[in-house]
């Protein structure tokens, strides 16, 4: 059917079959006749100008005539289960690539082997010793509606004690037919060993038996560290902003002082030229005086403004990985390096009275005076340069006043 943007004509009503009335003796595509539809009960057809389920009965017809002529083989659960398992692992999710590359955390799968191994062992307590080496841990998952407490865990997931957010399913390591999921982990571990929820219990009890297992209380102490730094952080760009503002205020009072010395030195600067030389001698003036000062005062002012930007402090990822970079773990202890160097050398946070030490004084209100152009006029010629003195270009302006 053609649409009116096609043709400029409205096409007529059609009468077509609903993909759940169709039978052998009703055509399944393409509009109804009025006889054949003077035979249907009117809840079977629909009325419309053209046909909105064609694609889905097109599909429908195509797939019923594949299987029945044996163009298209359909594999067996046994065949589906074994091509899953055939892979060293499934490929990543896009969505956790994509959060892998901007945060800088690893992909899980890309160590595999390893965590198979690790889930290899033969009850639960190894299982999770040998995940803590590489800095992963096992973590029931429970679908929507579930109580953790009273229903069991519908799932294994492995989590990056880095950053929870990092995960992915324990059965996604499934490889030649030996399967790391949850029911196939409780089928391998030892008969009369702690279960799963009994390790979970044990790992984040307070008794010296689940401390020994899992180092939470290190992972808690490095939290309440980036807390600091974030409480502190927020502190410094309050307190840089309030700076900032006073900033702002004085170098628009200093851009305003400049300009009326300008305008004030070009006044004087063409006072006693013909009228025929102003013009030029305004262009003179604006690349010789006006431009350099101005971007001198720009720079300067820029400058001082940039002094007071703090560098983002990131996420708790981001500031955890930039901690681990500064020492290796083993050499301390998690507190011990957030306690003892916090912060990169590279993004240090310097308070705003470090930053203008030497340079200006931010809170006062007494504004510097600010060079104008007398000063350069009153130089003379440059021996440096002396086609962009002022001096130079006013004689000779002044020697073509009898052409």
């Amino acid at each position: 059917m053609h649409h009116r943007s096609e043709t400029g004509r409205t096409p007529p009503d059609r009468y077509t079959l609903k993909p759940g009335a169709s039978s052998k003796s009703l055509p399944r595509t393409g509009p109804l006749t009025p006889a054949i539809k003077a035979q249907l009960n009117p809840a079977d057809y629909t009325t419309r100008r053209w046909d909105s389920f064609i694609q889905k009965r097109i599909i429908m017809v195509c797939r019923a005539f594949e299987k029945r002529h044996g163009l298209r083989e359909l594999r067996t659960p046994e065949q589906s289960q074994k091509a899953r398992l055939a892979g060293e692992s499934r490929p990543v999710d896009p969505k956790k690539a994509k959060y892998n590359e901007r945060t800088g955390a690893r992909c899980l799968l890309d160590v595999a082997p390893v965590l198979r191994d690790a889930l290899s062992k033969p009850t639960w307590q190894a299982r999770q010793a040998a995940l803590a080496q590489h800095g992963v841990k096992l973590e029931p998952f429970y679908r929507p509606k579930k109580d953790p407490n009273v229903d069991p865990p519908s799932g294994l997931r492995l989590v990056d004690v880095r950053d929870s957010k990092n995960n992915i399913a324990a059965s996604a390591l499934d490889i030649d037919g030996v399967g790391y999921g949850l029911k196939a982990l409780q089928d391998r571990t030892i008969a009369d060993t702690l279960s799963l929820r009994e390790c979970l219990e044990a790992i984040r009890s307070p008794t010296p038996t689940g401390s020994a297992t899992l180092p939470r209380s290190a992972e808690d102490e490095m939290r309440r560290a980036y807390a600091v730094a974030r409480a502190e952080h927020r502190q410094l760009r309050a307190r840089n902003s309030a700076v900032r503002r006073r900033l702002v205020a004085k170098h628009r009072e200093e851009a305003r002082r400049l300009s009326a010395a300008l305008k004030l030195e070009r006044q004087m600067f063409v006072h006693d030229l013909p009228a025929a030389n102003r013009s030029v001698a305004r262009e003179i003036f604006a690349a010789t005086v006006t431009q350099p000062r101005r971007l001198e005062l720009k720079d300067r002012q820029s400058g001082e403004r940039k002094a007071l930007t703090i560098p983002a402090l990131g996420t708790w990822t981001e500031w955890r990985a930039r901690q681990e970079a500064v020492l290796p773990l083993p050499a301390k202890t998690l507190i011990e390096v957030a306690t003892s160097e916090p912060r990169r050398a590279s993004t240090p946070l310097i308070s705003p009275a470090d930053r203008f030490a030497g340079r200006i004084d931010p809170t006062s209100d007494d504004v510097a005076p600010v060079p104008i152009a007398s000063d350069v006029v009153r130089s003379g010629p440059s021996a440096d340069d002396p086609d962009r003195s002022l001096a130079y270009a006013l004689a000779n302006l002044k020697r073509g006043r009898g052409r």
